[in-house]
């Protein structure tokens, strides 16, 4: 069984390893605890594993209390990797719920010896799936395809995408016979640049089958430079046919904003996102935001990319200004749609980058900690409950400033109102994608932080 949830105490700027050492426990208020045994039973179910996969683990996730304090709430773990031969390195592309009762992972796997390479990278795809909600994963299988943007269409019927095809499944993952060349955007560019990690939402009618796409990709501009100093320019776009065409392309002049640095203005644009529809039928974009500055090479690298979110009110063709959720350090980024209508994001953490002065040395850390959070929007998108930040998953960063050892993420909301949150590591000792399934029912009734701009 869990432990019942526990507060750990709020504590002044300390040195770090000082204030892990001071760090008590206290007892939690009687309404968290109240919270804690909800998740209890909702979450302590008796779970078995197949042959050679993990099982669940005890695990506590850490939820701000609104005071600069931590809740530790009872969830479960457990670490697995794709069983292929010679395979170190298993990373989460994508997780999607099929109406087969069945889950549907692809991730990326990197083998000690493999003659396929992306972006000079020896690495390959493979697709798992799972009958119990994520407990245990079976028929693992390796795929001559890429694995972003993956997403289920009804029926059997499943697409993902690089940045030069788009892939098709009709036997709900298990073949992938269809490739066809993905449409250019409308400058002519490759609508997808790099991984096109992130995910599309999708719209389904009343029987479960996809009626209209909506997918982010960005490029760089001619005149514009490329990375890092030069600003990417993020366009969304809609399909009707499953993705075979696209329509309705635009380039939201709201994703660029100037930041000054140093007595010098940059310009500076968006990449990957995902994008959700939220219950009161606004689109939601996740974005990942171009670099600060003060973390241009060589003083960092694209860890220290940030995050924020745009909404549109008329099924794409105009978005807000963007909501700077954190300035570096925190992206790759899914949003999960809850059957009470709160949007749960998952996101990976890079660099523990929390302040407002950006120095481009490792005097911005807040901490040495990397691994997964979650975030909670109550509100369709417009506020999220950043002093309430949920600690997925955390361990120090054992690879020396300014590089990071996780990345990569997946997440699916389940039937039962948990979510199977998903993040990679390459960390040695924790090499493997960690599932995490917890409930964010725990956090739901805690108040957003107002927009930041």
């Amino acid at each position: 069984m869990f432990n019942t949830a526990t507060r750990i105490a709020n504590h002044k700027k300390k040195p770090r390893a000082k204030a892990l050492r001071c760090e008590r426990i206290a007892e939690v208020s009687r309404y968290r605890h109240a919270q804690a045994l909800f998740l209890l039973s909702a979450l302590a179910t008796a779970l078995t594993a197949s042959s050679g996969q993990a099982e669940w683990q005890p695990h506590m996730l850490k939820v701000g209390d609104g005071q600069g304090g931590r809740i530790e709430v009872p969830a479960q773990i457990q670490r697995i990797r794709y069983p292929g031969p010679g395979n170190e390195v298993t990373l989460p592309f994508g997780i999607v719920e099929m109406d087969n009762g069945e889950l549907a992972m692809t991730v990326t796997a990197t083998p000690k010896d493999v003659s396929t390479t992306a972006y000079g990278v020896p690495r390959y795809t493979a697709i798992g799936f799972s009958k119990d909600g994520g407990n245990t994963w079976f028929d693992w299988r390796h795929l001559e395809i890429w694995a972003a943007q993956l997403s289920y269409l009804g029926e059997g019927n499943l697409t993902t995408a690089d940045h030069a095809f788009r892939y098709f499944s009709s036997d709900y993952g298990r073949t992938w016979p269809v490739k066809i060349p993905e449409q250019l955007c409308s400058c002519g560019k490759q609508f997808g640049h790099f991984d096109r990690e992130g995910y599309a939402a999708v719209d389904y009618d009343a029987k479960g089958n996809a009626v209209k796409i909506f997918s982010l990709g960005f490029h760089y501009e001619a005149g514009d430079g490329d990375w890092p100093a030069g600003h990417a320019t993020g366009r969304v776009r809609s399909s009707i046919d499953g993705g075979r065409t696209w329509q309705n392309e635009v380039a939201p002049p709201e994703w660029k904003v100037d930041v000054e640095y140093k007595g010098e203005t940059h310009k500076r644009g968006v990449s990957e996102g995902t994008i959700v529809r939220a219950a009161n039928g606004d689109l939601v974009a996740a974005l990942r935001i171009d670099m600060h500055p003060a973390y241009y090479p060589p003083a960092g690298n694209d860890n220290f990319e940030g995050l924020a979110v745009s909404i549109s009110k008329d099924d794409g063709k105009t978005w807000s200004e963007m909501n700077h959720l954190f300035t570096a350090g925190r992206h790759h980024q899914r949003i999960d749609l809850m059957p009470n209508g709160a949007l749960v994001m998952t996101l990976i953490v890079r660099d523990d980058i929390r302040g407002a002065v950006h120095t481009g040395t490792s005097k911005d850390l807040t901490t040495d900690k990397v691994g997964a959070d979650a975030l909670v929007s109550l509100d369709n998108g417009a506020t999220w409950n950043l002093d309430r930040r949920i600690t997925l998953h955390e361990f120090s960063n054992l690879i020396p400033f300014p590089n990071t050892c996780v990345g990569r993420i997946g997440s699916v909301a389940l039937k039962d109102g948990s979510v199977l949150s998903a993040h990679g590591s390459v960390v040695k000792g924790s090499v493997g994608t960690w599932l995490i399934k917890w409930d964010p029912s725990t956090v739901m009734a805690m108040p957003a932080t107002p927009p930041r701009k």
